[in-house]
C-alpha cells in the first residue's frame, strides 16, 4: 500500500524509521499492495481481503474506480 522500490520503502517516515530491526514482507492484490513486519506473517491475507471489500464497497457506492487501469 506504500509507494517506493521494495518492501516498507514507503515507511521510511513512519514506523520503519522507529524500527529498523524490523523484516518488513510486502504481499499484493490486484488493487493493493500491503507492507508489514515479517513476524506479523499471516496478517496481510486478512489486510488483503478488509482492503478489496472496502475497495469494492467505496467504488460502487461513489461511483468511481481511483484511478485503476490509469
Amino acid at each position: 500500500m506504500w509507494p517506493g522500490d521494495g518492501p516498507g520503502a514507503g515507511l521510511q517516515h513512519g514506523q520503519r524509521a522507529h524500527h529498523p530491526e524490523l523484516v518488513w514482507r510486502e504481499a499484493e492484490t490486484p488493487l493493493f499492495r500491503i507492507v508489514y513486519p515479517a513476524h506479523l506473517a499471516g496478517i496481510e491475507v486478512e489486510a488483503a481481503a478488509v482492503a478489496e471489500v472496502a475497495y469494492a464497497a467505496l467504488s460502487a457506492n461513489l461511483g468511481v474506480t481511483f484511478g485503476v487501469g490509469a
